[in-house]
């Protein structure tokens, strides 16, 4: 159960990783919005407070954490990795 709603929720995060595919989503915004890929980076960055992709480490890196035994006394919360992603 727990590993099932991990990873449910590593889905959202993945959207804003450092990859190619978040580029090749990147170009096609471009390509069909007529603007820079440069532009729609911008866009995607203007929501968030720290203006950087997240790195897939980061996401293996709190995977880690919570199936360690440091982690033991933590339930039920959310611990977003998302650069500080704000939706008004």
């Amino acid at each position: 159960m727990f590993f099932s709603g991990f990873i449910s929720r590593l889905r959202n995060p993945a959207r804003f990783c450092r990859s190619d595919r978040i580029e090749r989503v990147f170009a096609g915004g471009a390509q069909i919005g007529g603007r820079s890929v440069e532009e729609v980076r911008a866009a995607a960055m203007a929501e968030q407070s720290i203006k950087a992709m997240i790195d897939p480490k980061d996401i293996a890196a709190l995977a880690v954490f919570l199936a360690s035994d440091a982690a033991k006394s933590i339930s039920g919360q959310v611990l977003p990795i998302d650069n500080d992603r704000q939706r008004a």
